[in-house]
């Protein structure tokens, strides 16, 4: 059973509507506002949205408020020292969208940096890699309540530099890629890190994931591959949950060291497309369940619920059923052609009910544009 949502539902959902738009073109086109994006992070009021254009633009940092940003094929940013592109400061009601964003370095490694955010950040499209910088890229986030990766690709290259580095912080991936060539590919420290249909590369260091009282959560179409030694893909402390549909590439016999608490089990993957103006944004729920519920709701910080291993990602009180039955189940709303979408941000979460008992499913957070 589906559930059809209005207009009306996602303006309530929303929140503040009627976000400005500026474009910013470093060639100073017409009908553009600024020619870097610094700049017009400094200057246009909070909620606003920026409609970058190609070009090389220079380092910046958003600090303390939302804002959307729109790239695409040719929007590079390019540092010279320190993190090319910057979050930091968000409050629980500041939402930060980056889309379409390369990153790039002359020596150094190019970091995208997200830091003391309780707000929401969606990353969606965002690059660095040998071919961007000459020694690629690294995500970095510390103490980010709800940082969220959606096609996102980090390589790097360098020595000791990790492509994702996670400190207390909740992190959610769906799809892209992730790999180091002389360093651990991902660390984690006291943090949660979800994986959905990623694909996690490793080069001559193992482990591929190193875990510090972290929870790491490997959903099916999740790919990890072993370092060129065999070694473990996962070690240090804390716990997994894998789905025996996961694809291992190239596992030792103890894929996952022994300090880990694993536990093997199915568990519920949704996927969303986002939707553009005048179109349709979709949902889909896949699980190994007697019953599902496929929900839409404004993001925020995980929640962990008393009998359920997975957190809920969706702010209390506003989640609505779009659809409820056995999986898979589907649902979705038409995206009004309206000036106020650009620029909402919303999130999918399902829950399943199995042999198991109930289990969530990774957020989707989509930003619409």
């Amino acid at each position: 059973m589906q559930r059809p949502l209005t207009a009306a539902i996602l303006v309530g959902l929303a929140g503040p509507l009627a976000a400005q738009a500026f474009i910013v073109d470093a060639a100073g086109g017409a009908g553009s506002s600024f020619t870097q994006i610094a700049a017009a992070v400094a200057a246009v009021p909070a909620g606003s949205v920026l409609e970058v254009r190609p070009g090389v633009y220079t380092p910046f940092t958003i600090t303390g408020k939302s804002l959307t940003i729109l790239g695409g094929p040719g929007v590079r940013v390019y540092g010279l020292l320190g993190p090319a592109v910057g979050v930091t400061g968000l409050t629980s009601s500041d939402t930060v969208v980056l889309r379409g964003l390369e990153l790039a370095a002359v020596s150094v490694i190019a970091q995208l940096s997200c830091r003391n955010s309780a707000g929401t950040i969606l990353l969606e499209g965002c690059r660095s890699d040998p071919t961007t910088s000459l020694v690629g890229g690294q995500l970095r986030a510390t103490q980010c309540q709800s940082l969220h990766l959606r096609d996102c690709t980090f390589q790097s290259t360098g020595y000791f530099d990790l492509a994702m580095q996670l400190d207390s912080s909740n992190v959610s991936v769906r799809g892209g890629s992730f790999a180091a060539t002389n360093a651990v590919t991902v660390g984690a420290t006291n943090s949660t890190l979800d994986l959905a249909g990623a694909y996690i590369g490793a080069g001559s260091v193992a482990p591929t994931i190193a875990l510090h009282q972290s929870h790491l959560d490997v959903r099916a179409t999740t790919v990890l591959a072993a370092s060129y030694g065999h070694g473990a893909i996962a070690a240090g402390s804390g716990s997994v949950a894998l789905d025996p549909a996961a694809t291992l590439v190239s596992p030792p016999p103890q894929p996952f060291a022994p300090s880990l608490t694993l536990v093997v089990a199915q568990l519920p993957t949704l996927t969303a497309t986002t939707g553009v103006r005048g179109g349709l944004a979709t949902a889909q729920l896949s699980a190994a369940a007697s019953l599902a519920v496929l929900a839409l709701g404004a993001p925020a910080a995980p929640q962990l619920l008393p009998g359920i291993g997975q957190p809920a990602w969706l702010a209390p009180g506003t989640a609505l059923s779009v659809a409820v039955g056995v999986p898979p189940l589907s649902g979705g709303y038409a995206v009004p052609n309206a000036p106020w979408v650009l620029g909402v941000t919303l999130a999918w979460q399902g829950a399943a009910l199995g042999s198991g008992g109930v289990q969530l499913t990774n957020p989707a957070v989509v930003g619409h544009r």
